[in-house]
């Protein structure tokens, strides 16, 4: 018996829906757990841990408020914060239902940024009381990821606790949608040679993400007046009779146009975003928009247009969606992560809007980056690191006047040749000989240390010691006893690692950037790194960070070998 398309759709939902509950409930009930830090075996550590010991660190808070990122969780801990109002695409399901949501959001952090996060639900839908709420919370948290509270009452409440909070508030609904659609657009208009002051753009949905992605755009360079915002009443044009409230976000993004439909609006358009329902934008309106059509369908989970009926209808189209079952996948997960890392780790009292602009074209670089995956060692690769390693090894011999160690060498290679020498030491060598020969080598070849190290109290020194205490974080000297100095070198990202082109979808293709890849996809490891480096740099640099003296290459280094270390 062969299914319908549509009796095959309906039988994957319900398959989908039957996982998703049994996924929920093995073993110990939802998706997160807390799990000590430090050691609690014996009546000593927990009389550190907790009283009498616990006193010292709150004696040292309570006279310097700095130290609470130093002796507590609360610089790597983000509050996931939402009233239930606007949960996904299920409405206002109240903030116990939104729980499950909250709790997965609190994983992809760990998941992708290694930062802890606590999920709270509240039973308030009064602007005014949540605000309360969220300020109340500020001593608990380094961060504050607003979730799924309904437009308007959204924009009032981040808006309102941003300002009397010196920590970052970020609704996420708001400016992640933004952020990740808006390095798609850069993206995709450099393909098809478009400049964003010329294009026009028809934004149809306007709710929290619809609203703030239009404004989003015209940041970027689109202009107002080739913006047309559209929602359940049409066009959202100068006059229109409920614009005349006073609290009508609306009029924002209104415009003097004579449309007043979708129809009408998407003709002769080059952009269409859709952050409405599925099935609004017919294959008829497609063929009315202007050539290469970009068109983002991120409803879900159904798109306002089907890709393979767009394809069909529009060859020339550049198609993305909120699924990750179709290319180009317009996800929050690319940018959120990765904005409170940086943000947290250079303590900053907000994200502004330079440091969201960073992010996007942080993320619209990496596309066009050739992306890369590890693979195993051949024994071809080992020989040739050792044959390299040698070389530069008798350079550097050479170079501070010592005799060649040829023989020494010709046995380093014999020993890789027959496999007896593993590639992580050879990486070491090797990486090390590159990074001399590139004028970034941490050490000379006598031993003495030339890399200018950060602070042991900065972002980058933690994550360097895998954000654990008692150990000199990695490529940091080292003091002993005897009053000299050891230097450790710090392994670059993907020492002992070998690299072969990532395959595209279907694993048929390599990951190329062009129409059918326009965004990175969310398991890159390298969106770690630049997304939150280029965070941090735009807060130093417009002054909300409280630590300024971030190294931003040794900041980044670390970072990327944290992102190697959570992906194995």
């Amino acid at each position: 018996m062969r299914l319908s398309s549509r009796d095959w759709a309906a039988f994957r939902k319900r398959l989908t829906r039957q996982w998703a509950l049994k996924y929920h409930k093995i073993g110990r009930t939802g998706k997160l757990e807390v799990v000590p830090t430090k050691l609690m075996g014996t009546k000593e550590d927990l009389s550190v841990a907790y009283s009498p010991g616990v006193a010292e660190p709150c004696l040292s808070i309570q006279q310097n408020e700095k130290f609470a990122y130093e002796y507590t969780a609360k610089g790597h801990l983000v509050g996931v914060i939402t009233n239930g109002t606007a949960v996904l695409g299920l409405g206002n399901i109240g903030a116990l239902a939104g729980k499950p949501v909250m709790e997965g959001k609190a994983v992809l952090f760990k998941k992708f940024a290694d930062l802890d996060a606590f999920d709270l639900e509240v039973n308030c839908d009064d602007p005014v009381k949540l605000v309360d709420l969220l300020v109340a919370l500020e001593p608990t948290f380094g961060g504050v990821n607003l979730e799924d509270i309904k437009a308007p009452e959204c924009f009032y409440v981040e808006r309102e606790a941003q300002r009397r909070m010196s920590i970052p508030v970020f609704h996420d609904d708001q400016h992640g949608t933004a952020i990740i659609a808006g390095a798609g657009l850069i993206n995709a208009l450099e393909i098809i040679g478009k400049d964003i002051s010329a294009i026009r753009v028809v934004v149809c949905g306007c709710g929290a993400a619809g609203f703030t992605c239009a404004k989003y755009f015209v940041s970027l360079g689109v202009q107002q007046q080739n913006l047309i915002a559209v929602d359940a009443k049409g066009v959202v044009y100068t006059g229109r009779e409920d614009l005349s409230e006073p609290d009508n976000y609306l009029s924002e993004v209104a415009v003097d146009t004579p449309l007043r439909t979708l129809k009408e609006a998407v003709a002769g358009t080059d952009v269409f975003l859709g952050l409405s329902a599925g099935n609004l934008l017919t294959p008829e309106m497609l063929l009315s928009m202007a050539r290469d059509p970009l068109v983002f369908a991120c409803a879900n989970p159904i798109p306002e247009i089907d890709p393979e009926i767009a394809a069909a209808t529009r060859p020339d189209v550049i198609m993305a969606t909120g699924r990750s079952d179709f290319p180009n996948q317009i996800n929050n997960v690319c940018a959120f992560p990765y904005i409170f890392r940086g943000a947290l780790d250079c303590r900053a009292r907000a994200v502004n809007e330079e440091m969201k602009r960073a992010a996007t074209y942080a993320i619209a670089a990496l596309a066009k980056r050739p992306v890369m995956k590890r693979r195993s060692p051949s024994a071809g690769d080992l020989i040739q690191l050792a044959t390299a390693a040698a070389a530069a090894t008798a350079a550097a011999a050479g170079a501070a006047g010592a005799a060649p160690q040829q023989q020494q060498s010709e046995q380093q290679a014999g020993a890789a040749a027959n496999g007896s020498t593993t590639s992580s030491t050879l990486s070491t060598d090797i990486s090390a000989a590159a990074a001399e020969s590139s004028g970034v080598a941490s050490s000379t070849a006598s031993g003495s240390a030339s890399q200018q190290n950060p602070p042991a109290d900065t972002p980058a020194a933690a994550a360097a010691a895998g954000g654990r205490s008692g150990s000199p974080p990695k490529g940091h000297h080292r003091h002993t006893g005897s009053g000299k100095q050891h230097h450790t070198r710090r392994k670059s990202y993907g020492e002992g690692c070998f690299y072969t082109a990532a395959e595209g979808e279907g694993g048929n293709a390599p990951v190329v950037f062009g129409r059918h890849y326009i965004i990175p996809k969310p398991f890159d490891e390298r969106l770690l790194p630049e997304v939150a480096g280029a965070v941090v740099e735009a807060a130093i640099a417009t002054g909300v960070a409280r630590l300024a003296d971030i190294d931003i290459v040794q900041y980044k280094r670390t970072l990327a070998d944290l992102a190697l270390r959570t992906s194995m």
